[in-house]
């Protein structure tokens, strides 16, 4: 008997994409109750601004490396 799967395959990038970006919000996190500041705003505000800057970059640079594959896969099939 076939098992069916529920879901689509998730690629490689993109199951790097979520795993980083999921770690990288639990360290945000950490620092939500720390009164550490840098130049007079705290810290978990410095997180987020930069997890917003990061976040399409790393999504970005996975889906590149995963259309780069793609590529190599359908040349190696084409010869």
């Amino acid at each position: 008997m076939v098992k069916e799967k529920q879901f689509f395959e998730m690629s490689s990038g993109d199951k790097f994409t979520l795993v980083a970006l999921l770690v990288y919000a639990v360290i945000t996190f950490f620092f939500v109750q720390s009164g550490a500041t840098i130049s007079k705003m705290a810290v978990f505000g410095w997180l987020m601004g930069v997890f917003m800057f990061i976040a399409p970059i790393i999504s970005l640079i996975c889906m590149n490396l995963d259309y780069a594959k793609a590529d190599k896969i359908k040349e190696k099939a084409n010869k």
